[in-house]
């Protein structure tokens, strides 16, 4: 007897993972506008797709393009990127290489898109703190990524391989939606923020939001893993 493959998505299992916006908007739409090809188009393919939006989106505004042309590239490149993961998941297709990729990208993507909303704003307003703004905000989402897969590291070194759950245990949906509503400045939540923002011109807000959220993210992960490793010492 086979099990059968569930493409919708599930609510997260964990606390941590629940992100208000990718719970509502991006896995949902990924998973009604990948529902056709989900048995045949290659996950890293919508990883790569979801990329080229996002650059595109960000050209745009870099170069003064059409705000509403921008904002419908980066929405969806959102979406898709919550897309590639349903698609390996249900496919068995989950992979280094494509968990690498994935990362990867979204590095690349928030780095040029962070500094490009920065230099809009700084443009228009001729403010130091504008111009700054994009470059906080990348240090925190990179300090964010890198001490969570160090902690992650750190976890399969301590249990030699064996699963063990991070950044908390299982939780109840209550507690991960409660989380997400308190702090909608996860990574999809950023996307919503910029389009909303963008649309109303206001890109000095957006860059401040950026910035203030991204190193109060990083300076929780840091005071949290560095708690978690200290613990991992002690057992």
């Amino acid at each position: 007897m086979t099990t059968e493959r569930r493409y919708w998505p599930q609510l997260p299992k964990k606390a941590f993972d629940w992100e208000i916006t990718s719970i509502l908007l991006g896995r949902p739409i990924s998973a009604f506008i990948l529902y056709p090809f989900r048995n045949f188009i290659h996950p890293n393919i919508i990883t790569l797709v979801s990329f080229l939006f996002a650059i595109t989106g960000t050209t745009i505004l870099l170069y003064g393009g059409n705000i509403f042309s921008a904002v419908i590239f980066l929405f969806f490149s959102m979406i898709l990127d919550d897309g590639d993961g349903l698609l390996a998941r249900y496919q068995g297709k989950s992979s280094l290489f494509g968990s690498y990729l994935d990362k990867a990208v979204d590095v690349i993507r928030f780095i040029y898109l962070f500094n490009t909303l920065s230099f809009i704003a700084y443009t228009q307003t001729g403010s130091f703190i504008y111009a700054i703004s994009g470059g906080i905000a990348s240090c925190g989402l990179l300090i964010q990524g890198y001490t969570k897969w160090l902690n992650e590291h750190m976890l399969l070194s301590k249990n030699s391989g064996h699963e063990e759950e991070n950044d908390g245990e299982r939780s109840s949906s209550l507690h991960g939606l409660i989380k997400a509503i308190l702090w909608p400045f996860n990574e999809c939540d950023l996307t919503i923020w910029i389009v909303i923002l963008l649309l109303f011109d206001r890109s000095d807000i957006l860059v401040l939001i950026l910035g203030v959220s991204q190193i109060a993210a990083a300076v929780g992960a840091l005071v949290a893993r560095g708690i978690g490793a200290w613990n991992l010492d002690k057992t």
